[in-house]
């Protein structure tokens, strides 16, 4: 990690909204086969309230977010360490919007 990884910050949203949806897929062998099966497999996203995006999260990131505060910064390395989790799943968050970072730019890989 770079110094000035290390210098960056995080923190939460103040408000998050959270979608929990189905994605539905059709099994293409069974299609081949003759017969529709479909399956569904749960997806997280934050709504970004600036772009109205989805921002795709995993488990991990979604519990990432739900540690960190609002209203603190926190270092990136020092964050990822208390919360056991890579540092460059928090560079990731803050990259895609999920997380604020302090950084005017997109953070550098």
């Amino acid at each position: 990690m770079t110094a000035l990884g290390s210098m960056v910050r995080v923190r939460r949203r103040r408000v998050c909204h959270f979608i929990i949806d189905d994605e539905v897929a059709v099994n293409v062998v069974a299609l081949l086969r003759g017969s529709i099966e479909f399956s569904t497999t749960p997806q997280c996203a934050l709504l970004c309230p600036v772009t109205g995006m989805r921002i795709p999260l995993d488990a991990r990131e979604l519990a990432f977010i739900t540690e960190i505060s609002s209203s603190e910064w926190h270092h990136i390395d020092d964050q990822a360490e208390c919360s056991n989790v890579d540092v460059n799943m928090v560079r990731s968050l803050a990259e895609r919007g999920a997380v604020i970072s302090d950084l005017d730019t997109p953070l550098a890989g």
